[in-house]
């Protein structure tokens, strides 16, 4: 599992206590601190270095500032044969890992979608129309029709780090490559329903008018990378049959 987290000193420990005690000792949390200039990795390291063999490996690293070059430094890094990508305050408790668990057809790339029709989210109404529009210049631009590229990622197979090895994406549209490289290959994105964290309210969108144009920008720019990926002949993409179903949580908390 890959956490990334920017000046998140007040949720990393208690994030990190919730992983410890759900996952597995089969299982390893790699936190990613990317140019947090708060505590966020002394608080990290310091629940790292208190933790047993009875839980998952703990790994805490750090990378330059950006969600994109978290996600990056961390799929890099990462051992299992499933990579699991969520943020540093666990919005949707673990309801998208129970979901994606659920499925039953096995999936390189399966994401707990904000915008799933069974998923309950309550979003502001700036919130939902910034991320209505987002989806219609995804769907123009790209032809793609996943419904959220911003929500938490379960993926399996190598091709997740020959992305990571491609890309020189570094900000919060990481994402949003990796679902377009996904289907540039010839890989479905599978959404999964999701819920709202009790402890996680609603808190609108810091997004602003600068952000809006950085992000068409980023799109058109992506069209281009789309063909080029198209055209690549791509190494190791996980078939049906070499794919697993994702493990289930023995006691989600």
């Amino acid at each position: 599992m890959i956490v990334p987290t920017f000046n998140g000193e007040s949720v990393i420990a208690g994030t990190l206590i919730r992983l410890y005690s759900t996952l597995t000792t089969d299982d390893e949390v790699i936190v990613v601190v990317n140019g947090s200039t708060d505590k966020t990795f002394d608080r990290a390291t310091d629940f790292a270095s208190t933790v047993t063999s009875a839980g998952p490996v703990i790994r805490i690293t750090k990378s330059e500032k950006g969600l994109g070059c978290a996600y990056q430094s961390g799929v890099l890094e990462a051992k299992g044969r499933f990579i699991v990508l969520t943020a540093d305050d666990l919005p949707f408790g673990f309801s998208d890992w129970d979901s994606t668990s659920k499925l039953t057809i096995p999936s390189a790339i399966a994401i707990g979608s904000k915008a799933h029709k069974e998923s309950q989210v309550h979003r502001s109404f700036l919130r939902s129309l910034l991320s209505r529009i987002f989806l219609v210049a995804r769907r123009i631009l790209l032809k793609s029709h996943v419904g959220d590229t911003q929500g938490t990622f379960f993926l399996q197979g190598e091709w997740v780090k020959d992305f990571a090895r491609k890309t020189t994406v570094t900000d919060y549209m990481w994402t949003t490559y990796l679902v377009s490289y996904a289907e540039s290959i010839g890989l479905t994105p599978l959404e999964v329903p999701v819920e709202l964290d009790q402890t996680h309210g609603d808190h609108g969108t810091r997004i602003g008018i600068v952000d809006i144009l950085q992000s068409f920008v980023s799109l058109v720019t992506l069209r281009k990378h789309i063909k080029t990926w198209t055209k690549e002949a791509i190494p190791g993409v996980p078939t049906i049959l070499e794919l697993e179903n994702f493990p289930v949580l023995d006691a989600p908390k």
